[in-house]
């Protein structure tokens, strides 16, 4: 407080306490803990207040808490600088109410705005699920929330005329959801079930279930739904089957319900006490109809390769290119596509089904569909069943009961030929479809227009060859040429043959397998053992195709012969273009020569382009071997060349299999 004589001296400079007053006015808070300074005189009159005159003034209105000496001077310095603004002069003491809120908690819960944020942030506000994140009571409607011991928390106030205030726990907190306060029982209860939570001081409850419950999770695709089961706390109540399957309803999912796995997945939650995840709906799917098929009643060979029996050796009784048929017999039956059936979406949605593709009877030449049966394919003629890709025709077939020789002479057929005997040498066979020999094959020529199968060998002096357009099966052959545009199958030994296939070249021969001569397939050669003791020379070759050698031979001297006619053409224009340029008129037949000369050219130059883009489409299809491979499986002896497109490998000593020949970083490499 000022000095009591420094106060006597202002009163007597400013003329006492009336002037003091009518300068300033002292306003007091409502709640009675602040006293403010207000300036009401004239600038001129600022010298007037000092310190003791404002003293004097707080003393005669009664107050004395809160006054300090520095708020005095500090208002003084202010108003001579012209400041007046109100300034606090007097502040009391407020009462308090000391307390820690996860101490006075009567429950467990949420008592800081991060743990509230990530509760409040869960989907499905349960019991167990908040409890992974923090630990919680729960609290019943009626409960007292807090432990209120006010003699331990409150300390009264003072206002600014020093007079105590009681302190008070009406104001403690702010009341939010699910919270009530009670005066006269000071005390807070709680009108709702769930967890308390304090923050910011405000207590309010959370509405958390804490009964059994199911949260139903819908896949992206919406063919399926799972459900997640919550246990309930020790007072809440289960949940039982038909409440699940109705908040799988509220859900939107209508169909496809897993009752039984719903319900061992609710007993599972209920006596284990554990949240449980379970597959509950799940979609009816649509079923496509099947398609209609081709059901074939003869089976036709899509193999010339003979069966081998225990002792290794091959055996052709079972194999035949030629299925006999008579008038009227069943060659395939027709199963008619199925119609599909619809699915159901677990949200009640219908999922289409496709019904099964029709199909047609794959009738070919000399066939009918069936009068009695509309589903059934018969032969309208006795004849030779063949299948032609995908259709059935029989065609009639020629069938030689005994040697192809004298009494038969060469045989030309446009269709199927069978012989059960032999065919002798010199004597030749051309036939547009499959001819099947029974016998030994001579030195002989065969042409066929699609399989060839010889049960026995193919044998003579060289001067026999086969040309097939299908595929080609022989017991054996020695010194003669077999050529086929697909592939080639024989069951004992190639010797010193000339084999020449565009797919692959199988060779069984326990004992010989391939010895001297030249094999060659486009794709693959596969056989036991090569060559022999003795070296005796034999080529092995993948990767070429003969049918583009001989064609790019052929192509090569048509480009020779056309270059050469248009060179011929080009001096004969010349000629006459010298003539000219001498001066001397070209006749009319000349002219007439000239024009027909230079027609000429054009259409020859023309089809010499043409011939060129061919060589070259041959030699890129040459070039392409990389997939080419020779397999032998037991044994190959020196004299023997490995050679794949352009690249070879020399055997130099006896090597055993099996071993598998290709082209490795520009090389014939054996793996």
């Amino acid at each position: 407080m000022p000095d009591p004589e420094n106060q006597r001296q202002d009163n007597t400079e400013t003329g006492g306490q009336r002037t003091i007053d009518s300068l300033i006015q002292i306003v007091v808070s409502e709640d009675k803990f602040q006293a403010t300074f207000r300036f009401v005189g004239k600038i001129e009159d600022v010298p007037k207040i000092t310190e003791g005159a404002l003293v004097n003034v707080l003393e005669e209105k009664g107050i004395v808490t809160g006054v300090t000496n520095n708020a005095l001077k500090e208002l003084i310095i202010k108003l001579k600088a012209g400041d007046y603004s109100e300034t606090l002069l007097a502040e009391g003491i407020p009462p308090k109410v000391e307390f820690s809120p996860d101490i006075m908690l009567a429950f467990m819960g949420i008592t800081d705005v991060k743990t509230l944020a990530e509760v409040e942030a869960l989907k499905v506000m349960h019991h167990t699920l908040v409890q992974d994140i923090c630990p919680i009571d729960r609290v019943d409607v009626g409960a007292e929330v807090l432990k209120l011991a006010i003699e331990d928390m409150v300390i009264d106030g003072i206002d600014v005329y020093g007079k105590p205030i009681e302190a008070s726990i009406d104001n403690l907190f702010k009341t939010g959801n699910g919270v009530a306060y009670y005066p006269q029982r000071k005390t807070y209860l709680a009108e709702e079930t769930g967890v308390i939570c304090v923050v910011d001081a405000e207590l309010s409850i959370l509405p958390v279930n804490f009964d059994g419950y199911v949260d139903v999770q819908i896949s992206p695709d919406k063919t399926n739904a799972t459900i997640t089961v919550y246990p309930p706390d020790f007072k809440g109540k289960a949940i039982d089957l038909d409440a699940a399957l109705e908040s799988m309803k509220q859900a939107g999912i209508r169909t496809g319900y897993k009752t039984e796995e719903i319900d061992e997945a609710l007993d599972d939650c209920r006596a284990n006490f554990k949240v449980v995840e379970v597959l509950a709906a799940e979609e009816i799917k649509a079923v496509d109809g099947i398609d209609g098929k081709v059901e074939h009643l003869l089976a036709f060979e899509t193999s010339l390769k003979p069966s081998i029996r225990e002792d290794g050796s091959a055996d052709f009784k079972d194999v035949s290119v030629i299925k006999p048929v008579k008038k009227l017999q069943k060659l395939a039956k027709l199963h008619a596509p199925t119609l599909g059936t619809p699915g159901t979406g677990i949200q009640g949605e219908v999922l289409p089904a496709k019904d099964g593709v029709h199909v047609v009877l794959p009738g070919g030449n000399n066939t009918e569909i069936s009068a009695s049966d509309e589903t059934l394919l018969v032969a309208s003629v006795s004849g030779n069943a063949r299948l032609t890709g995908k259709f059935i025709e029989v065609s009639e077939c020629f069938v030689v009961e005994q040697h192809v020789d004298f009494s038969t002479g060469n045989i030309a057929y446009p269709k199927t030929l069978m012989v059960k005997g032999d065919v002798k040498a010199g004597f030749n066979i051309d036939v547009g479809q499959d001819v099947e020999i029974f016998g030994l094959v001579e030195d002989c020529r065969i042409k066929a227009g699609g399989k060839v199968l010889i049960k026995s060998g193919f044998v003579g002096n060289g001067a026999g060859v086969i040309e097939a357009a299908d595929e080609v099966g022989i017991l054996y052959v020695r010194n003669q040429m077999v050529r086929s545009r697909k592939n080639i199958c024989i069951a004992k030994e190639v010797v010193n043959a000339q084999i020449f296939a565009r797919g692959s070249l199988e060779v069984g021969g326990q004992k010989i397998g391939i010895v001297g001569g030249h094999v060659s397939a486009r794709r693959e050669i596969i056989c036991e053992a090569a060559g022999n003791i003795n070296g005796t020379k034999t080529l092995l070759e993948a990767g070429v195709d003969y049918a583009l050698l001989e064609e790019r031979y052929t192509t090569n001297e048509k480009i020779k012969t056309y270059r050469a006619k248009s060179d011929k053409i080009e001096e004969h224009l010349k000629r006459l273009a010298r003539k000219r340029q001498k001066g001397e008129e070209l006749s009319k037949k000349e002219l007439e020569i000239v024009t027909k000369l230079s027609e000429t050219q054009k259409k020859l130059n023309k089809q010499l382009d043409s011939f060129k883009e061919r060589r070259k489409i041959i030699e890129e299809k040459l070039a392409d071997n990389e997939s080419a491979r020779i397999i032998i499986r037991r044994e190959f002896y020196p004299g023997v060349t490995i050679k794949i497109g352009e690249y070879f490998f020399n055997v130099n000593k006896k090597m055993m299999g099996p071993k598998t020949f290709v082209i490795q970083d520009g090389q014939v490499t054996a793996l």
